[in-house]
């Protein structure tokens, strides 16, 4: 990359690291599978020009860095379409994590605050999936499951992760931040703390105590299981 390319302390700003991936797949052997990370629309919120909404204050400087991202990622699915490549791709767009930006909304420990986007298009898309929405809860680890079902191939490597697409799965959330955790599926939302041993958030306010302490259990097996996954790692 070009000095001026990478003006952010995380690396390049979006529009170039698009514009790199596109050139790196035309050239690749197909089938072939990438990954890129936005950067520009994270801390400290750099851009190469002045921002849509300007830098005044941290909420117009996220408003700006998000619009960037969004127009540098519209930019790059206009140019992919023209590619030869890009009837037989499968595209998916997912976030790591939510914010408290630009409304400074949400506390640490209300469940919207995780709320991410998980978007599938591309030329391969079947016609039937265009536009549909699928309204379950999950997690980035679902993605794995996902996928591997629609290759038919098996997804056990992946024991945390469940595929949103079956029918027969219930769909749940698992989210967790540095002194707590919680669960939240179509029903109920629970926020867990273990240093207070105290339930400090659920969904609806006045949820009974039978879905409370259900929620609790599910999201204490999930922690003490990630857990131990690691430690025995």
């Amino acid at each position: 990359m070009k000095v001026g390319e990478i003006g952010s302390t995380w690396g390049a700003f979006d529009e170039v690291t698009f514009k790199k991936q596109i050139e790196h797949l035309n050239i690749a052997k197909q089938p072939f599978f990438s990954t890129l990370l936005t950067l520009s629309n994270h801390e400290p919120f750099t851009l190469p020009a002045k921002g849509k909404f300007g830098d005044n204050s941290l909420e117009n400087k996220f408003r700006s860095t998000s619009f960037y991202t969004d127009e540098a990622l519209h930019n790059y699915v206009s140019e992919a379409k023209k590619q030869g490549w890009y009837a037989n791709t499968l595209f998916i767009v997912i976030a790591d994590h939510g914010h408290r930006l630009p409304k400074n909304a949400n506390e640490i420990d209300n469940p919207e605050r995780y709320h991410i986007p998980m978007l599938f298009f591309g030329g391969v898309l079947k016609r039937e999936f265009e536009g549909k929405r699928v309204n379950k809860y999950g997690n980035q680890v679902d993605l794995a499951s996902i996928l591997l079902s629609q290759l038919n191939m098996p997804d056990t490597a992946f024991h945390y992760s469940k595929n949103l697409l079956n029918p027969n799965v219930k769909g749940f959330g698992f989210y967790t931040y540095d002194n707590g955790f919680g669960y939240v599926d179509a029903e109920k939302a629970v926020t867990y703390d273990p240093v207070g041993k105290q339930v400090i958030f659920t969904s609806p306010k006045y949820l009974s105590q039978d879905k409370k302490s259900m929620a609790v259990q599910h999201a204490k097996v999930l922690m003490q299981s990630v857990y131990k996954d690691f430690e025995n790692y």
